[in-house]
């Protein structure tokens, strides 16, 4: 998924329509200019910061805190796990922000990101109900004593469902559930990541393309460039995060019914090419589609092409 955003970028939530518009999750957005637009929103590069540890712990806390060069503003995280819609514990009487809605544990069905946005040091759950919050016993038996012993202190989420969920939004994260697996009530690879956003994006030169196909995930979408105008395959390519025999066997905007669905106009961001390209000095580009289908049992045409300056 960070790899779609850094190399193709993401709609706003505006353009992709919600969640809940036409076609759902399966649904491909079709248009140039919203794919051109979406190209501006794009990520340098992404880290991952194991947090099964108290240095992860820490390292977490000072990027939320100050992105860990004391800047006056901190950052966020993202993580993957499971969705659970209704919170229904809260943090108890007598303890820090009690009466404030608690995620004690997730299940091993991991289906969904959220965003990290804050800490707190001194909120507490009693996991082993022995009547006292502590960070030093053992409370899972497995003979070490470390951060999935915790009690005290956590996260604060966001979902991305609105105001609804839990407290306007937002809930607590035990730091011990950061350092479990989803087997144990825990998150994905015990890892948060932290993308850094491209402040200004110009691509310079864009395939705009309408594409027919019965069966999306039958087919990889590549851009390539030769010094000779006269050039029948390219001596340089390029690949594509999206687009590469993916999205299940769906017509090209999603579902199998829809005539107009099998039919998607998208764009692609092939600045890259240009550095293979020798100033003042003709050209060829090429736009290929490669179709994977042994058993003849899917169709297609490229309906258009075209390159943008």
């Amino acid at each position: 998924s960070w790899q779609v955003i850094r190399t193709a970028g993401t709609p706003t939530v505006n353009e992709w329509g919600g969640w809940y518009s036409y076609g759902g999750p399966k649904r491909w957005l079709s248009g140039y200019n919203l794919y051109h637009s979406a190209m501006k929103n794009r990520i340098s590069e992404v880290y991952a910061i194991h947090i099964d540890n108290e240095d992860g712990i820490l390292t977490l806390k000072h990027w939320l805190n100050d992105h860990l060069n004391g800047e006056a503003t901190g950052g966020l995280a993202n993580f993957y796990s499971t969705y659970i819609g209704t919170i229904t514990n809260v943090l108890p009487d007598g303890t820090p922000e009690a009466g404030k809605k608690i995620l004690t544990a997730f299940t091993s069905n991991v289906n969904h990101s959220q965003t990290i946005v804050g800490y707190n040091d001194s909120i507490r759950w009693d996991y082993n109900g022995d009547g006292q919050y502590t960070n030093n016993i053992d409370i899972n038996n497995d003979g070490v004593v470390n951060v999935k012993d915790w009690e005290i202190g956590g996260v604060i989420f966001c979902n991305t469902f609105g105001t609804t969920f839990a407290d306007q939004g937002y809930c607590y994260l035990p730091y011990c559930k950061l350092a479990c697996l989803p087997t144990e009530g825990g998150i994905w690879n015990n890892t948060v990541y932290v993308p850094f956003v491209k402040d200004e994006v110009y691509p310079q030169i864009t395939y705009t393309a309408t594409i027919r196909h019965t069966s999306r995930n039958k087919i990889k979408l590549t851009a390539g460039i030769s010094t000779n105008p006269n050039a029948t395959v390219p001596d340089h390519t390029m690949e594509f995060s999206v687009f590469n025999y993916q999205g299940g066997d769906q017509y090209m905007q999603g579902d199998t019914v829809s005539e107009s669905n099998k039919t998607l106009e998208l764009g692609l961001d092939v600045s890259p090419l240009l550095n293979y390209a020798i100033p003042d000095s003709a050209c060829k580009f090429f736009f290929n589609v490669i179709e994977n289908d042994h058993n003849n049992e899917d169709n297609g045409a490229i309906v258009h092409f075209g390159l943008m300056d």
